[in-house]
C-alpha cells in the first residue's frame, strides 16, 4: 500500500547544451526523475537513459524507447504515418486533404484492429466504425451526440444492417455523456442507464442515481493522476477534451490534437509547431503557452483562455439601475432591475458562461468594438510579453484575422490621444499597404484611414 505522501516525480528535462552551458536547441534529450518509480508500480515517468528521445532534422520526434516507441514515421505534411513499438505493436494512420485523422490500423499479437472516422467539414468527429478482433466485418462503433458542443457518444458496436441502428438506440446503457471542467477535461462519463434506489425500503423507487463508466483527474498538463482514474469501457477523450491514443503508450499517454500529437506526461508536442515564428517566445514544443492551468490547446497551433464571469462576490440586486460585472479589460452589463422583483434580493453566484456568449460575429468595422472586452472568444491575445507600451495585438482562431488596439495617451494630439484599432493586411509587411482600412482596402503605415476608431470620435480628430 502506498502511504498518501509518497513523492511520485521530481523531474529535470535534459536539453542540449554547448561547452558554456547555453543551450543549443528546444528538442529535450531525456528525462531524469529524483524519485524513485517504485514508489508508484512505474505507471508515472521513471528514469531515462542518455538521449531516449531522438528526431529527425526538422525535430520531429522519431524513437522513444523509455515509453517502447522504437521508431515514429511522419508524412510531408507533419503528420504521424507510423508508429512501430518496442514489443512489434505497430500503428499506422492516414489523413484527408484538410490534415484529418479518417484512419487507424492498429496491430497487436497479430490481430489488426481498424478504426474509420466520418467528420463533418470543421473536422468534428461524426461518427467512429471499425472491426472487432480482427475480422473483416465493419461496425458502426461510436456515433457522436452534440449541442453547441460534444455531449458525449452513443456506442453502438452494431453492424450495418437494416434496423440495426433503431434496434440498438432504443436501448439503455450504449450511451456515454461526458462531464466537463471550463478547459474541456472530460472528468467523468455517465451512462444513460440509471440506478433505482428504494430509500426506505417500500418497493417504490424513491430516486435514481446515474451510472458512472469512467472518471479521471488530471496533473496540471494533462497526466491521468495515478489511483485517480478507472473506466468500465473505453471512452475516446480525455484531457482538453482530446481524443487518447491508449495503444502507443497507454491510457492517456498521447492524444491527438488535430495538427500535433501531445504527451501529457512530459507537457510537450512530439513535433515543431507550425506557427513558430509567430510565437518565437516560446518553446516550438510548447503545449498551451505553458499555463495548463487557465489555458488549452486548440488544435496544437494555438492557445485559448476560457473567459467566465467570475463566480465571486455574491451579488445583491440595487433598487434602481442595471448590475455591471467586471471583466477586465471590458465590463458586462446585465439587464435592469424588473419592478417585480423584490428589492434588495440577494441573488448569490451568477451563471458561469462565457463572457462572449452569442458574440462569435464578424467585426463591423465601421462600428468597432469599443474596447478588446468586446472581442468574441475567437480572439486570442497575441501580444508579446516585452510589449511595454500598452498596445495589445490579438488573433482570430479561425479567421486568422490579426489586429491590434492602441490604447489613448492622455493629453497626446490626433489618434494617439484617442482608443483605436488597427487591421494587419495578412498579404504583405510593406510599409505602403501594411494595413487594411475599415473596409478591408490596404493603406500605408502611419496613415489616417489606417486608425480605425469609434464613429462618435470621428469628428473630433483631423487626420
Amino acid at each position: 500500500v502506498v502511504e498518501s505522501q509518497a513523492d511520485m516525480d521530481r523531474l529535470s528535462y535534459i536539453y542540449p547544451k554547448d561547452n558554456n552551458g547555453q543551450l543549443t536547441a528546444n528538442r529535450l534529450r531525456h528525462i531524469q526523475d529524483g524519485v524513485s518509480g517504485s514508489n508508484y508500480a512505474n505507471k508515472d515517468l521513471v528514469n531515462q537513459a542518455a538521449d531516449n528521445y531522438h528526431y529527425d532534422n526538422i525535430g520531429n520526434l522519431t524513437a522513444d524507447p523509455a515509453n517502447g516507441v522504437s521508431q515514429i514515421q511522419w508524412t510531408v505534411y507533419g503528420k504521424i504515418s507510423h508508429i512501430t513499438k518496442t514489443n512489434g505493436d505497430a500503428l499506422k494512420y492516414t489523413y484527408d486533404a484538410t490534415g484529418n485523422r479518417i484512419y487507424k490500423e492498429y496491430i497487436s499479437g497479430g490481430v489488426t484492429s481498424r478504426t474509420w472516422y466520418a467528420r463533418d467539414a470543421q473536422g468534428n468527429t461524426l461518427a467512429v466504425y471499425g472491426n472487432k478482433n480482427g475480422d473483416s466485418q465493419v461496425y458502426w462503433n461510436e456515433q457522436d451526440l452534440y449541442g453547441s458542443s460534444r455531449l458525449g457518444t452513443w456506442q453502438a458496436g452494431i453492424t450495418l444492417t437494416a434496423g440495426a441502428g433503431a434496434t440498438a438506440w432504443s436501448q439503455e446503457g450504449l450511451s456515454r455523456y461526458e462531464l466537463t471542467n471550463h478547459l474541456g477535461n472530460v472528468l467523468s462519463t455517465i451512462s444513460d442507464q440509471r440506478v433505482g434506489v428504494d430509500n426506505d425500503h417500500n418497493g417504490a423507487i424513491d430516486y435514481y442515481l446515474p451510472t458512472i463508466a469512467s472518471y479521471s483527474d488530471y496533473t496540471p498538463f494533462g497526466m491521468q493522476m495515478v489511483d485517480r482514474n478507472g473506466s468500465t469501457g473505453g471512452y475516446r477523450y480525455g484531457f482538453n477534451g482530446k481524443e487518447n491514443d491508449n495503444e502507443v503508450k497507454g491510457d492517456g499517454n498521447q492524444q491527438d490534437y488535430g495538427m500535433r500529437v501531445y504527451d501529457p506526461r512530459v507537457g510537450r508536442f512530439l513535433s515543431v509547431d507550425p506557427l513558430t515564428k509567430t510565437y518565437p517566445w516560446w518553446s516550438p514544443y510548447a503545449f498551451a503557452g505553458n499555463s495548463p492551468i487557465v489555458a488549452v490547446d486548440l488544435d496544437g497551433l494555438e492557445i485559448w483562455i476560457p473567459r467566465l464571469i467570475p463566480l465571486e462576490p455574491i451579488l445583491t440586486l440595487p433598487k434602481p439601475g442595471t448590475i455591471t460585472v467586471p471583466l477586465p479589460p471590458g465590463e458586462i452589463v446585465l439587464p435592469p432591475v424588473m419592478p417585480s422583483l423584490p428589492r434588495d434580493l440577494t441573488v448569490g453566484q451568477p451563471k458561469r458562461m462565457e463572457a462572449s456568449e452569442g458574440a462569435n460575429l464578424p467585426i463591423d468595422w465601421t462600428n468597432p468594438p469599443a474596447s478588446p472586452g468586446e472581442l468574441s472568444s475567437e480572439w486570442e491575445d497575441i501580444t508579446h510579453p516585452s510589449n511595454k507600451s500598452g498596445s495589445r495585438d490579438f488573433l482570430n482562431n479561425k479567421t486568422k484575422e490579426k489586429i491590434r488596439w492602441d490604447p489613448r495617451k492622455d493629453g497626446a494630439p490626433g489618434w494617439e490621444g484617442k482608443d483605436h484599432w488597427h487591421r494587419y493586411n495578412p498579404n504583405s509587411s510593406n510599409k505602403g499597404d501594411y494595413y487594411l482600412d475599415k473596409s478591408g482596402n490596404p493603406v500605408p503605415k502611419g496613415s489616417g484611414p489606417s486608425h480605425i476608431g469609434m464613429p462618435k470620435m470621428l469628428n473630433e480628430i483631423i487626420v
